[in-house]
């Protein structure tokens, strides 16, 4: 099974500045605002992790059936 975001993923950041903080606060806003709470709820996971190897304004995705990252 792929990755399938919900009402229950859970959304973690590696660190805790007021803006990243911010924007998962507003994040999981939306995802209570838009996402269904009927039919199969995955126990799953969402992490935002620093790269700092990474150039500025770039991202990486990992993705497992548990886990984006």
């Amino acid at each position: 099974m792929d990755f399938m975001l919900s009402r229950a993923t859970r959304v973690t950041a590696q660190w805790a500045s007021a803006p990243v903080q911010h924007a998962v606060a507003r994040f999981w806003r939306d995802m209570e605002m838009t996402l269904s709470t009927t039919g199969f709820v995955p126990d799953n996971r969402l992490m935002i992790c620093l790269a700092p190897a990474l150039p500025p304004e770039s991202y990486t995705l990992d993705v497992t059936e548990n886990q984006l990252t």
